[in-house]
Formats: C-alpha cells, structure tokens, sequence
C-alpha cells in the first residue's frame, strides 16, 4: 500500500566524540554493583538507538502528537461544558387552563418565565370549552424511568386552543328545489343531510318540503338536517265496502284517506237489507289520496208481522150497562170494526160496544199510517182513531 504521506529525511546530529567521552565518564565512576548495572543499563538503550536511530525520531515525534491531542481534547471538554443548553421541565399547560383555569395570558406568561416560546393553534371543537387548550406538542408526562420529561430553554411549546363549537346557517330557499340541489348546498356549510320522504298533494315528487331545522336557523357545524322529499300524492289502496252498512263504508272510506262522495240506493230483495252491495272504484284499486268515492246501499222495507189492539169500549168513550124498564140489563150493541193500512182497508172485525180488546194481526213494511174505524149497526161511522205505525210494532188504541 503506497504512503500517504511524504517522506521526510531527519538528519541526526550525531558526533563519535561525544560517545567515547561518555564512555569514558562511566570508566571513572565508582565500580559498585549498581552504579555498573545503571551503566550498563545506558549504554545498552544508548546502543539500542544507536543502532536504531530513525525510532527513535519517530518516538520523540509520537510523543508530540499525543502532547497535543490531549491538548485539544482538554479544549474542547472545557468549550462544550461552558456551551451546554439547561435542561426545563415541560409545563402541563392542559392542566393549567382545564383544571386550573389559567387564561391563555397567564399560559403565556408562564412559558415565557420558563424561558421557552409558545405557540399558539386554534379550532373549532365541539367537546371542548372555547378559550380552553385541548392539546399540546410536545407534551408533558414522565419517561419510562419515572423522570419528568424536558427540553431544552428556548424550545417552542405548541399549544391548540379550542374556539367552541362551530355554528353555521341553514341555507334559505331550499323548499321546491330538487333533492340534489338542497343536499350540495347543505353540505357547503359543513352540515350533514338526512333524507326522509314524504306524500304530498301540493309538492311535485322530488322536490324538497321542508328542512329541519328550518332554513336560515343556525346549527351546529357537523349536526345533521333533515330534508323531507315530496314523492308526489300519496296513493292508498281502495277497500271493500260491500256488506257493510252506511256508516261502516264511510268510516271504511276515511280511514285510507279517501272522500265518501254519495249514497245511492237499490232495492233487491235477493240481497241483504241495509249493506252496501256497489262501488264505484273496484276494491283494490290504487288511487291518489283523497279521491271521491260513491257507494250503492240495498234498501227495501221488510215485511214484519205485528199486532193492534183496539179497546172498543174506551175507544167509544167508556161504557155503562143499561136496563129495560122491567129492570133487566140490556144486551150490548153490536159495533163493526175497521182497520186501514195506508189509507186502505186492511181488515174489519165484529165487536160489541163493551169490547175492551179486539185485536188486528198486521203484515207490514216500513212505517205506514193506521187508522181504526168503529161503526154502528147501521153502517154509521162512531169514532176513528188514526196512529203512525211502524211494521212489526204491537200497539194499543186508545
């Protein structure tokens, strides 16, 4: 491997004379065993570099170096320990403004005491007081070794500093516009969107109702607004109205939101007195809300049996018994009795002025005028008595 570095020739000043001077000094010095053992202990380091005379330079030279080395060494220890930054406990600056209620002044103040800069970050923080620090880098605690944690003086402190919960405005003009454009504008103000949907007789479908919260009202940033989407009329499913009586198809009818319209009427005996036997939209059918419907009733008068009892007696104004002159009771007169149904005769019977019970069996329908005629012998009418009767009724006259 070639020298680095170049080479030096180092004259040596070196005089035989010297040699043999010293040689003879050490003749004339006293033989004792010592003083011959240092003697001969110098001659043989003085013929060791004798013979090596180019180590001996290079050994006067190492030394040299290593002097100044140390020198250097020594320098710079004592210039790194007169540079050396302090160390500073890195303040808890959460706790100070959470717990201890520090303003950020006070915090301010503090770092700077502590001989270190703040800096200061602020947001927007639902979940943390405004003016109140939520966070810090670096930040304070201990190390593994339960030591409390540093840095140096002069380091920066970065604190964040919470503003409160953001409030933001719903946008204005939202209702009548499509689903798409009210959501884009929605989320421009950092609000979420909740879609729900909703039947409208006024909304055309795919346009907005109404938002809620309403519009231009303020909400938090983040918070979600409801926006009510018209799917146009709502449609309902028709029921089925036959069998049922009048007032239960119109219950029937409103209650799927549907208008009862109109009642008709038909008579057939061969269907059920009093229900509804037509409809004029088919059972099961779809129809937008509120539509009109129109239901047919079956309605006859049923033929009843029932029954009039005429007290002939009461009816003629009471009677009395009457006697012969011989004394002897007379016989009652015979009275003839007229029913009439509907201003018709509908049947006579014979009676006598005395009869407190002379009673017509009646088949009728509906409620139809009666009338009781009671005649004399002679055909002559005594008295009538005229009542509303209602098929199917038991009835006493007077």
């Amino acid at each position: 491997m070639p020298n680095d570095f170049p080479t030096q020739h180092v004259p040596l000043m070196y005089d035989k004379s010297i040699e043999d001077k010293i040689k003879e000094k050490d003749m004339q010095r006293p033989t004792d065993g010592g003083n011959r053992t240092r003697k001969k202990s110098k001659n043989k380091l003085a013929a060791f570099f004798s013979e090596h005379r180019a180590l001996g330079v290079i050994s006067i030279a190492g030394a040299a170096i290593l002097l100044f080395v140390i020198a250097i060494m020594i320098g710079a220890m004592s210039f790194m320990k007169g540079s050396v930054t302090p160390e500073v406990e890195i303040p808890d600056l959460i706790k100070m403004s959470k717990e201890e209620k520090k303003s950020i002044e006070d915090i301010q103040k503090y770092v700077e005491n502590a001989k270190l800069k703040l800096k200061i970050e602020e947001d927007y923080n639902a979940e943390v007081p405004a003016d109140e620090v939520y966070k810090q880098e670096p930040p304070a605690g201990t190390t593994y070794d339960n030591r409390k944690k540093t840095v140096k003086e002069g380091e920066t402190i970065t604190i964040w500093v919470s503003k409160g919960e953001k409030i933001v405005n719903v946008p204005e003009a939202l209702v009548g516009k499509t689903k798409d454009e009210v959501v884009s504008k929605i989320e421009e103000q950092e609000l979420k969107v909740e879609i729900v949907e909703e039947a409208s007789d006024v909304m055309e479908a795919g346009k907005v109702i109404r938002v809620e919260p309403a519009e231009k009202s303020e909400a938090p940033a983040g918070s979600t607004i409801k926006v009510v989407v018209s799917t146009g009329i709502e449609q309902v499913q028709v029921p089925d109205l036959k069998g049922k009586t009048e007032e239960e198809a119109k219950a029937a009818i409103a209650a799927v939101g549907l208008k009862h319209k109109a009642t008709k009427t038909t008579s057939d005996a061969g269907k059920e007195n009093g229900k509804i036997v037509e409809q004029d939209i088919v059972a099961g059918s779809v129809v937008d809300k509120g539509t009109p419907i129109t239901i047919t009733l079956n309605k006859f008068d049923e033929v009843k049996t029932g029954s009039i009892n005429v007290n002939v007696s009461s009816a003629l104004g009471g009677y009395s018994v009457k006697y012969d002159p011989e004394g002897n009771p007379i016989k009652p007169k015979s009275v003839t009795v007229v029913l009439l149904l509907d201003g018709k005769e509908y049947a006579t019977k014979s009676s006598t002025e005395d009869s407190v019970s002379c009673i017509f069996s009646i088949d009728s329908s509906g409620s139809k005028p009666v009338s009781i005629q009671i005649k004399s012998e002679t055909g002559s009418v005594l008295t009538t008595r005229t009542i509303t009767y209602s098929a199917g009724e038991v009835r006493n006259i007077p």
